[in-house]
């Protein structure tokens, strides 16, 4: 019997490899009968970090923009380098604070990259000009964003499991002004790890 025939049933002919390419874990399914499974994909880590961006806080709604463009997926690859973030917060509700995560895709939450509160994240409750979303944009008038104090947990929500995460992990919750909506911006940078070529 030919070799091809003896592997017809067999997993191994699906089996592939790359020298350049990395398989990452890109989701997860569960079914009702206690079984699941792992959706599989690959990536080129020359391509940069692939990465969950979740928005935390205690806003009705916000729309996360990166370099101009709205996010239409929390899971994104961004390019080494730096990149705009802009943040459009609706429906501020008390106490007024937000949090974004930005990490590995395979872990919860996990701030490799966050909102900090070190003057860079800033702040405006009067509605900007239409380029706002531009990296050249001069936010310098708009307020810098201090650390919000501890939130208490009834004060979570939904948000509680996502927030604590977060929270131990280094991620820091910056208080906002009290507004119907608040424009936030910073900058991200994003570098290989030590030892990376």
């Amino acid at each position: 019997m030919a070799d091809d025939e003896l592997r017809l049933n067999t997993v191994e002919r699906f089996s592939k490899q790359s020298t350049r390419l990395v398989l990452e874990e890109h989701g997860h399914c569960e079914v009702p009968a206690g079984c699941g499974g792992v959706v599989l994909q690959w990536h080129d880590p020359e391509a940069g970090l692939p990465v969950t961006v979740q928005l935390i806080g205690s806003m009705g709604d916000g729309q996360v923009f990166i370099d101009g463009e709205p996010m239409q997926h929390s899971r994104v690859v961004l390019p080494y380098g730096t990149h705009q973030f802009a943040i459009k917060l609706g429906d501020v509700k008390g106490p007024h604070w937000f949090m974004l995560a930005v990490g590995p895709r395979n872990a919860d939450v996990v701030p490799e990259l966050s909102s900090a509160a070190d003057g860079t994240w800033r702040a405006t409750t009067r509605e900007p000009n239409d380029d706002w979303l531009a990296a050249e944009f001069d936010d310098g008038g708009w307020t810098p964003l201090a650390a919000a104090p501890p939130i208490a947990d009834d004060m979570l929500g939904y948000s509680a499991y996502q927030y604590r995460n977060a929270l131990s992990r280094g991620g820091v919750a910056l208080g906002l002004p009290d507004a119907e909506t608040v424009w936030v911006r910073s900058k991200i940078d994003v570098r290989r790890k030590a030892g990376e070529p």
